[in-house]
């Protein structure tokens, strides 16, 4: 009973016990495309109360975080790589040395931990960061400074009614769908969070990061991810309406559950709904099909894609007979869909 709590509660960090607001036509009102990606500013309760820079806060967990992760080199390693890895990408950033000290008010840390998902063949940690951090001093945490926005995720239930209904079943998800939107400049320092060089010194330096793109932790990040990719949506409404409309009915958070009545139709769909995701800087990866005939017809595209970015993991085809989608299995070379019991 505890491992099964202890799933959904993994798999619904972020999203679950999130108060959404009414739809504000304020929320998010300074999205812009950088040609290669959407940026936001964070949506600001202009009436919150500053908040600490938190850094002691984070100081301290961290070093309980280090003592823990010493305890397991294999999670380290990996907890190492994650970061390094965002880096890399330019998800993250160094702190410049002239903006070190810039004023309290201005800056706040956030501190993280690593959830070790079993369940899942490749990223087994992820790395949460939590904006709901207080002290005994305060009152208030970043989030909530930050309004939570309208609601943009469907019921399960009807997505997986409306995906039963088609002969040919085709789902996918995007890689990685909140990293890839941008963070305005003057919303990164309060993004801000600590990590050590050296993880396997006693006393590793600390050294001063912050997020270029949206975190996972923060309160409206399912919202803002919504609210971006149904503004990306508008701009094909004329132009690829099936596939807009498509899009909009079948996308939960960043799992896309869909289909159409035969292989012609959703191979078109898969088409499409690449590309049109593709132009905003979002890819849809992983793609499952009850349909042998479909999948082989998409197998040849993803491959060409994974080879031209030189990144096995960039575009793919999942192979095997067994899919989660959503909270059921669905099985697809015996078309059957079995509910994952919550009790």
């Amino acid at each position: 009973m505890n491992v099964l709590k202890q799933f959904w509660e993994t798999e619904s960090i972020g999203i679950k016990s999130v108060e959404f607001e009414k739809p504000n036509e304020k929320f998010l009102s300074d999205i812009r495309f950088t040609g290669e990606r959407y940026e936001v500013g964070l949506p600001w309760k202009h009436e919150s109360l500053a908040i600490d820079d938190d850094y002691d806060l984070c100081h301290n967990r961290l070093r309980l975080l280090h003592r823990k992760l010493q305890k397991r080199p294999d999670i380290m390693a990996e907890y190492g790589k994650r970061i390094e890895e965002q880096l890399a990408t330019g998800i993250v950033e160094k702190v410049p040395e002239c903006e070190e000290k810039k004023e309290r008010i201005d800056v706040h840390y956030l501190p993280h931990h690593g959830v070790i998902r079993k369940d899942r063949v490749t990223t087994k940690l992820r790395v949460v960061y939590d904006g709901s951090a207080t002290t005994d001093t305060r009152e208030h945490s970043l989030n909530d400074c930050l309004f939570a926005g309208p609601n943009y995720i469907p019921q399960i239930f009807d997505i997986l009614v409306k995906f039963r209904k088609n002969r040919i079943g085709l789902v996918a998800d995007i890689e990685k769908a909140f990293l890839m939107i941008g963070i305005c400049e003057k919303d990164r320092d309060m993004l801000r969070f600590l990590w050590l060089k050296n993880l396997e010194s006693q006393h590793p330096e600390v050294v001063k990061l912050r997020f270029c793109r949206l975190v996972f932790g923060l309160r409206p990040f399912p919202a803002i991810l919504g609210v971006v990719i149904d503004h990306h949506l508008s701009t094909y409404e004329t132009s690829k309406v099936e596939t807009v409309k498509c899009l909009r009915d079948s996308l939960y958070v960043d799992d896309l559950v869909s289909g159409a009545d035969d292989n012609e139709k959703a191979f078109k769909l898969y088409g499409e709904s690449k590309e049109i995701m593709n132009e905003g800087g979002f890819n849809l990866r992983k793609w499952h099909s009850n349909s042998e005939e479909l999948m082989k017809s998409i197998s040849p595209t993803e491959d060409n894609a994974s080879s031209s970015t030189h990144n096995a993991h960039a575009c793919e085809v999942q192979e095997g007979t067994q899919v989660k989608v959503l909270r059921s299995i669905w099985g697809t070379r015996t078309d059957h869909c079995y509910l994952i019991s919550r009790t």
